[in-house]
């Protein structure tokens, strides 16, 4: 791993759909960093004593700077690397698409993959009622598949319209924050069994921005590795 006491070192894990939101904003400003992977449940021993107890995932350090939450993270690129900016479409139009996506969409996903779309244990059930408050319930979510389903179809179907301008991206000809904050929903999909990404398909309007949002890809990464793990955990002293 780089001696750069800046170096971005982000804790992931490759199937985490928020971590993917970050990788995305890595790759839309072409940007060196290095993956530190965590486990997808408790215990993170290691995570939560670089945090303070923050559980969640992603979490960028650089240096002897923590930052937890995916949103403040985005705001730490742009700001560290304003150019290109995540936010050409504007804050207002970010924080739009962000709201409806995490209200609205994700949620909608959520149900439809563990409905029986991805494959969940015990440990994953209870770390995720943990995490929650209240139950994680697949059986609730394979009760609800009729309605999420038609949800879905009505979330998609808003995104081809928004695309229906002609521009590549959502918010215009280049990409931003606005994509970032869908993009992730449609990687999380296609990480399950099928049946979800068969809902997908049916909406082609969609696939030209799904390959542009590909084709991005995610900057420059390095996998760090076991023996260099245990030092990037611990956050480097602050200078005086």
């Amino acid at each position: 791993m780089t001696a750069d006491q800046n170096a971005l070192i982000l804790h992931q894990y490759d199937i985490s759909p928020y971590s993917e939101k970050i990788r995305g904003a890595l790759g839309l400003k072409g940007l060196t960093w290095w993956a530190c992977n965590q486990p997808s449940i408790m215990p993170k021993p290691e995570l939560v004593a670089l945090t303070g107890g923050y559980r969640r995932i992603p979490v960028l350090q650089i240096g002897s700077d923590v930052y937890c939450d995916s949103e403040l993270i985005l705001d730490e690129i742009e700001r560290r690397f304003p150019a290109p900016s995540i936010f050409a479409c504007g804050r207002a139009t970010a924080e739009t698409y962000r709201l409806w996506a995490d209200e609205k969409l994700f949620p909608t996903v959520v149900g439809l993959l563990f409905s029986g779309d991805w494959d969940v244990n015990e440990a994953f059930i209870a770390d995720r009622s943990a995490l929650r408050g209240r139950p994680f319930d697949p059986e609730a979510f394979r009760a609800a598949i009729p309605g999420l389903t038609e949800a879905l179809h009505r979330h998609l179907r808003l995104l081809e319209l928004q695309l229906e301008n002609g521009n590549a991206f959502l918010a215009g000809e280049q990409p931003s924050a606005a994509d970032l904050q869908v993009f992730h929903n449609v990687a999380f999909i296609r990480w399950g069994k099928g049946r979800t990404t068969a809902l997908l398909d049916q909406h082609p309007g969609l696939r030209a921005w799904e390959a542009e949002m590909r084709a991005i890809g995610h900057g420059i990464r390095h996998d760090i590795g076991k023996d260099e793990k245990h030092r990037s955990l611990r956050p480097l002293a602050a200078h005086a």
